[in-house]
């Protein structure tokens, strides 16, 4: 394992988590969720208007359908005859359960005797196939017990024979579980036959409750690259499924695949329709967009750190540990806005970690940071427990690489909540540092540990995720009224920040000891009314009693200092901190965008023994608003 030690403080570099990112073991347990009967719809909102997918520069466009003709397009999808449904379903498939209406590929299921089967519904096939790329439809599901809408991705089975290719359900669901859908990947061997897969439930939480996507178009999509494939709703990444855990059959598969909608009736994976089952019931699909990886560069950017965007939501970011769910967004306890997200243990008896987490790209040795605010709640505190919120980088030498990889490269963590840490008050906290070599990526993981049955949450919001412009370093440390040996403390491990071993002169008040430090650091500044300074000291030994300490800023127009955080530590044992915001103008030398902040300790009365003072600089940085 290496460490960063950045050019403005030393930061302890942690393999955090044991657990990875995205757990790999397949969550076999199937939830209930209450039904919500929205059958014999025969019509739905028009979708929104478009004539080509939207510009993205990580994809290129290879084919499209919006269906807004008033027929299915040929040349582009086979709608099936079939009366030999898979996995023991009740229903034949008819051309004519398809159709193109409203601006939807509407499939309709029926409770009408076919081909020696119950029922009858739809399925079509795209004639286009493609290996790799992403795969993106906005749909509007079924609903009602029986139904089984599915979104998938399939080769030629009779040139490959199932599932020697692979098979990639982007979504399936089940018509009396609204809020519960599901992605999977299926392969195996044949011949010989071996088949083998693994899934994921996925379920969310906002500010209505349950996510229900029975109420309305969602996007559901899949990314599927050589070495994995990655699973999204409305731009929620849910689950991965990484080629070390399909024995590397991702990367060595071969054979393109096509686009397959349907709607099953009844089967293996849910509940035979009833008496309770409403008919008819129909899947309307929206569009349908296929695109390839751009050539060049792939950019990850940051997105929604005030979780507001789709009318509050985590979208662009990723989940893990969502068992129960307990990653939620909601409008409970925002700082501004009107979302914010809370987290929460997932009670398995067992220290877990949950979390959301989003990536940039980046290249080595460039400065990031990242910035949160965090709350507490008195009346759902963390308060006396042994949970954590947990705030760390992971860097990677590909992008999208699972953790604990070979391609992980290591991790910065800090902890800011635990059981110690204060109730009803907004906390912002701002973190930096370089970017290692080989990295590609840096990932901003904001993760919530819980130890076994400990309850609590914290609320999260504003978060912000960037790289910093020009080189942020310090131009020099001195002391005015004291003198100072500089050098890390051997034993790192038990520290987490550079350590001055300080010797007050007796010059000055001949009552007291006093020692003032000086912080001078530097960043190339374009707009200094925009910025955010941040600096937190911590000060431990000399004589007994209660001393006086302060941080202040050099006001370089009045040429004098601003004190803007002062206190008493008591037994010689605190923290100071300072988070500068708004117009700073006045504390940046413009010539050279540096900013100097003086840190002052003074004892409470004479000692006539030598004594020294450990000071600690855990952060001065800045961050640009």
């Amino acid at each position: 394992m290496w460490r960063i030690i950045p050019s403005i403080a030393w930061i302890c570099l942690f393999s955090l988590l044991a657990a990875p990112p995205f757990p790999q073991s397949v969550d076999a347990q199937r939830r209930g969720a209450g039904v919500n009967q929205r059958g014999g719809k025969t019509s739905t909102p028009p979708p929104a208007q478009r004539n080509a997918p939207p510009a993205n520069p990580n994809w290129s466009v290879t084919w499209f359908d919006e269906f807004n003709g008033s027929s299915l397009d040929t040349t582009k999808w086979d709608a099936k005859f079939s009366n030999s449904p898979t996995n023991n379903s009740l229903h034949a498939y008819r051309p004519s359960q398809v159709a193109v209406s409203g601006g939807n590929l509407v499939i309709t299921s029926e409770n009408i005797a076919t081909g020696g089967l119950p029922y009858r519904s739809g399925l079509v096939t795209s004639k286009i196939r493609q290996q790799y790329g992403r795969y993106e439809i906005r749909a509007d599901l079924p609903t009602s017990r029986g139904m089984w809408p599915a979104i998938w991705l399939l080769p030629d089975t009779q040139q490959f024979p199932w599932p020697s290719q692979g098979e990639i359900d982007i979504m399936e669901n089940r018509g009396d579980e609204p809020s519960i859908t599901s992605s999977a990947f299926h392969w195996g061997t044949n011949p010989p036959y071996r088949h083998d897969f693994m899934y994921r439930e996925n379920e969310t939480i906002n500010r209505s409750g349950l996510t229900n996507y029975h109420d309305g178009f969602h996007v559901y999509a899949a990314e599927w690259d050589a070495d994995q494939i990655r699973f999204y709703i409305d731009d929620v990444h849910h689950y991965t499924v990484f080629d070390a855990n399909t024995e590397a059959f991702v990367s060595n598969q071969t054979a393109p695949m096509s686009v397959i909608l349907n709607t099953a009736v009844g089967g293996d994976f849910l509940s035979n329709p009833d008496a309770t089952t409403v008919w008819p019931q129909q899947f309307f699909v929206d569009y349908v967009y296929a695109f390839e990886r751009t050539p060049g560069a792939y950019q990850l950017t940051f997105e929604n750190g005030s979780f507001e965007q789709n009318g509050g939501s985590m979208a662009h970011w990723s989940l893990f540990g969502n068992r129960l769910p307990n990653i939620v967004t909601g409008a409970s306890n925002v700082t501004d806005g009107f979302e914010s997200l809370k987290l929460f243990g997932q009670y398995d008896g067992t220290v877990n970690y949950s979390g959301v987490q989003q990536g940039l790209t980046v290249t080595p040795g460039q400065t990031i940071a990242a910035s949160i605010d965090r709350f507490i709640p008195s009346n759902d505190s963390i308060a006396g427990t042994g949970n954590e919120l947990v705030f760390k980088f992971d860097y990677y030498a590909k992008a999208h690489a699972a953790y604990g990889s070979a391609q992980y490269l290591g991790s910065f963590y800090k902890v800011i909540a635990n059981g110690s840490s204060e109730n009803d008050a907004w906390y912002n906290q701002i973190v930096t540092t370089v970017v290692p070599n080989g990295a590609v990526e840096a990932r901003l993981a904001i993760v919530f540990k819980q130890n076994e049955f400990d309850g609590g949450a914290v609320y999260v919001d504003n978060v912000n995720f960037k790289i910093l412009p020009g080189v942020i370093e310090p131009l020099g440390r001195k002391l005015l009224d004291g003198v100072a040996v500089a050098g890390q403390l051997s034993n790192v491990a038990t520290g987490d920040d550079v350590y001055y071993r300080v010797q007050p002169s007796p010059t000055g008040n001949p009552a007291k000891q006093k020692v003032d430090m000086i912080v001078i650091a530097s960043s190339e500044i374009s707009d200094p009314s925009s910025l955010a300074f941040r600096l937190e000291a911590a000060m431990s030994g000399g004589p007994a009693g209660d001393v006086m300490q302060s941080i202040s800023l050099f006001n370089t127009t009045l040429r004098q200092w601003e004190v803007v955080e002062s206190g008493y530590a008591v037994n010689q044992d605190g923290l100071m901190e300072i988070t500068a915001t708004g117009d700073l103008s006045r504390f940046v030398k413009d010539s050279t965008g540096e900013i100097t902040a003086k840190l002052t300790w003074q004892s409470p009365e004479f000692s006539a023994t030598p004594f020294f003072w450990e000071i600690a600089i855990d952060q001065a940085i800045w961050m640009i608003d």
